[in-house]
C-alpha cells in the first residue's frame, strides 16, 4: 500500500523549502507504515479536530501509548496530517478516528520520545511536536 509514503516522496520532488524538506526527509527515514488499529476505548478526553492533542495526552496518560506523528488516508484520496499512538504491543490505537468513526486506511507516523513531549510541554511552541523534535 504505502500510498503516504509516495506522497511524502512526491512533495520533496515538488521541491519543498529547507525546513519541509528536512522534516519530509526525517518522516522518511525513520517513519512506519500501519494498516490496522485496534481499540482501546480510553476516549474521555478525545475531542474532534485535536489528533495531536489527543494524541499527547494519551502518551502522557497511559504508560503504555506512545506518540506517533505523521499522516493518515481516510476515504478521501489524499494524506493528511495526523497524530496518532502506538502501545507496547506494537499495535496502533487512534483515539480521534476511534471516537469520531474515521475510516483510516493507512497511518504513516514517526516516533516522538516522551522525554520530548514533556520538554514539548514547557514550551509556547506553535510547532506540532515532530517539528519540535
Amino acid at each position: 500500500m504505502e500510498k503516504i509514503k509516495n506522497h511524502i516522496e512526491n512533495i520533496l520532488e515538488l521541491g519543498a523549502g529547507v525546513l519541509y524538506r528536512n522534516y519530509h526527509e526525517f518522516m522518511l527515514d525513520k517513519g512506519k507504515t500501519f494498516t490496522e488499529s485496534k481499540s482501546r476505548g480510553r476516549l474521555q478526553f478525545v475531542k474532534q479536530r485535536e489528533c495531536f492533542k489527543n494524541s499527547l495526552l494519551g502518551a502522557l496518560v497511559y504508560d503504555d501509548l506512545e506518540y506517533y506523528e505523521g499522516y493518515y488516508l481516510t476515504d478521501i484520496p489524499l494524506p493528511f496530517e495526523h497524530g496518532f499512538n502506538v502501545d507496547s504491543a506494537g499495535n496502533l490505537v487512534d483515539l480521534t478516528a476511534e471516537k469520531f468513526d474515521i475510516p483510516v486506511h493507512e497511518w504513516f507516523g514517526v516516533l516522538v520520545p516522551k522525554d520530548v513531549l514533556e520538554d514539548y510541554l514547557e514550551t509556547d511552541q506553535s510547532l506540532t511536536p515532530l517539528q519540535y523534535y
